[in-house]
């Protein structure tokens, strides 16, 4: 007499469990793909208005660094070139830190 051995009720969805799973990262990696490719990387979406900019002011004001930084306001919050930007800051000789 052969006995099966009984599985718990649970333990049958293991496969459905992993395809569901990897079905659902595919989704959203897809989905992720269709955002980016619907415009999050044009300079039309989440613009860069304003800089704040923070700090003791002696020999350069925060409108002359503005100004500088100009350059970078027409671009938007995810393909802004901060290398860039800070190299502009840096360029003016009395900012001492970025």
């Amino acid at each position: 007499m052969i006995r099966r051995a009984r599985q718990a009720p649970g333990r049958q969805r293991g496969l459905a469990s992993g395809t569901l799973l990897v079905v659902l990262l595919f989704a959203l990696t897809a989905v992720g793909v269709v955002w980016v490719g619907m415009g999050i990387v044009t300079s039309d979406r989440w613009p860069i208005r304003w800089l704040e900019l923070n700090g003791e002011f002696q020999r350069v004001s925060a409108e002359q660094l503005r100004a500088s930084l100009e350059p970078g306001m027409g671009t938007n919050f995810f393909t802004v070139d901060l290398r860039a930007m800070r190299e502009s800051a840096m360029a003016n000789a009395w900012v001492s830190a970025v």
